[in-house]
């Protein structure tokens, strides 16, 4: 028996946050209807290619008159369940206007349907595409040699043939 992907539909949150220290962070996304929340995790370099992919469909997606806003999120009390992601789909629908987002586990066979899909107006689109470019920016500073990100004790750059670079 097929798996049938849990529908979202449009939601009420959609957003990405980092916890820890640049170095050591986690980063998810959070999306939630008026009943439920899921808590996705997801890898910075997974992260950093949905908010380059958002910025290259709002490009492609001419906007209609009166984008509106962004909800405010979801009433109190809605169950909450967790999903670490393998792969992600992003698409747009004419029809309704809004953004699709299809979500799949790391452990999602490659044929296999999405295990979460949701949609999103246009504004929060925007909104989680420029949440997406802080949190990036704001991790470590990537050595101007050879791009490795720098710790706060500094990193050992193999352009500079292994020599110490400070922060």
């Amino acid at each position: 028996m097929a798996r049938v992907p849990r529908d979202f539909g449009p939601v009420v949150r959609l957003e990405a946050e980092a916890q820890g220290v640049p170095g050591r962070r986690t980063f998810r996304l959070l999306i939630a209807n008026e009943l439920e929340l899921a808590s996705l995790r997801i890898e910075k370099e997974q992260l950093q290619a949905l908010g380059l992919a958002i910025e290259q469909l709002l490009a492609q997606v001419e906007a209609p008159a009166g984008e509106g806003s962004v909800p405010s999120g979801p009433p109190a009390g809605f169950e909450t369940f967790a999903l670490p992601v393998g792969r992600l789909g992003l698409g747009y629908d004419e029809a309704s206007d809004l953004f699709v987002l299809v979500v799949y586990a790391e452990e999602t066979p490659e044929n296999d349907p999405p295990d979460l899909i949701c949609r999103a107006s246009r504004a929060m689109m925007k909104n989680l595409s420029r949440q997406i470019e802080e949190i990036i920016a704001a991790g470590r500073p990537r050595c101007p040699l050879c791009g490795a990100p720098i710790d706060p004790e500094g990193h050992v750059c193999v352009r500079a043939n292994g020599h110490f670079a400070p922060p």
